[in-house]
Order: C-alpha cells, then sequence, then structure tokens
C-alpha cells in the first residue's frame, strides 16, 4: 500500500513491530508521519533509511517520541547502511531527554557510543570526500560556492566531533 495507509489499528497486535527499509530518509519521515496514528500503537520500530537518518532520528526523538536504543552499520557491496532500532518512549518527557547534537543526529548516538567499525570507517571516507569537496568549492568565489563552503565546513566539524567518540 501507501504507506501505512492499508493497515488498520486492528491489523496491529501487541506486541508489535514494524520494518521500514530501502528508501530515503525524507519517504520514511513522510511515511511515519502520514500514518502516525497506526504508528502510535507499534512498540518498537526498525529503520534504515538509505539518506537522510538524521531527518528519521529527530522525527523519532522529537515528535513521534521513541527512543532510539540500538543502531548498526553495515557495508555491503561498497555502500553503506545503517539500522535504527527505536521503541515507543514509556514517557513523551523522557524520550531524548539528552539532546543530540548535529553529529550525534547526522551519524546516530547510538553507533558512536558502541564504537561501531563500520560507521568509523565510514566516517573515514566521509572526511575524505569531504575534505577533497572542500578543496574544489575554495576554488570558486560565487555566492553558491560560498555556502558549499560554509556547508562542508559544518560537515567537516561534525565528522570531526563524531571521530572524537573513537
Amino acid at each position: 500500500s501507501d504507506g501505512l495507509k492499508a493497515l488498520s489499528a486492528e491489523d496491529i497486535k501487541m506486541p508489535s513491530v514494524l520494518l521500514c527499509a530501502g528508501m530515503g530518509g525524507a519517504l520514511i519521515c513522510s511515511i511515519l508521519t502520514e500514518g502516525r496514528d497506526r504508528i502510535e500503537l507499534i512498540d518498537r520500530l526498525i529503520l534504515s533509511p538509505q539518506s537522510e537518518p538524521e531527518l528519521v532520528r529527530s522525527l523519532l526523538l522529537n515528535k513521534l517520541f521513541y527512543d532510539i536504543i540500538s543502531e548498526t552499520w553495515i557495508k555491503d557491496e561498497g555502500k553503506y547502511y545503517v539500522l535504527i532500532e527505536a521503541e515507543r518512549a514509556a514517557e513523551k518527557e523522557s524520550c531524548g531527554s539528552a539532546p543530540y547534537s548535529s553529529s550525534e543526529l547526522l551519524f546516530g548516538r547510538k553507533g558512536l557510543l558502541a564504537k561501531d567499525k563500520v560507521l568509523y570507517e565510514y566516517l573515514r571516507l566521509q572526511l575524505r570526500s569531504s575534505e577533497e569537496a572542500l578543496n574544489r568549492a575554495l576554488r570558486g568565489s560565487s555566492d553558491n560556492a560560498k555556502k558549499r563552503q560554509t556547508e562542508l565546513n559544518e560537515l567537516i566539524r561534525d565528522i570531526n566531533i563524531a571521530l572524537e567518540y573513537y
């Protein structure tokens, strides 16, 4: 179906788990937001955004009130994937009680704290490619080039902060 539209409240048995993978973070967020009345009945979510995992983490913690309980990084055929496991918070007030930093939103607090080896490899690769992109962007002087330089400097800062966990 389109997202969770075909899933009725009666279809959800307790305890319940929803797996959502194989799509980008923005689409996962859309599915979770549009199906919010059904999501609130689901105990556990296993999500694997292929892009923009920070959007998923932010939605889980700040709007859906799920606690991220684990993150696992996987490398398959040269591509990196994250599996985010989240559990409905016992109380909305306790969810995400310690706000995530921008580095933790981008790369995942649980994976950083666990010193996930695949995440470390991913961070090193991202650092190299971001530094190369910054060197290219520094050749330009247009407003777009300056904006890109700022974005890349922020990303490099976040990667270096994440690497400090190791």
